[in-house]
């Protein structure tokens, strides 16, 4: 038997100074760590098969305030 789940992650971020392109490469870095600790199954005996992750900006349209 065969199952496909998705984990969705976002994070909100102050960013204080801190350059953005430094946070997207902390959070590619959970998908690797994932993989190679053995986090994506545990102490199970589910075999990864395929995994794929993609870390985005989302961009938010600002409240337009009318006055």
């Amino acid at each position: 038997m065969k199952a496909t789940l998705k984990l969705s992650l976002t994070v909100d971020y102050e960013l204080n100074g801190t350059n953005k392109n430094e946070l997207f490469c902390c959070l590619r870095r959970i998908g690797d760590l994932a993989a190679s600790e053995g986090l994506m199954t545990c102490d199970t005996k589910a075999e990864v098969e395929r995994w794929e992750y993609t870390v985005d900006e989302v961009v938010l349209e600002k409240e337009k305030i009318y006055g």
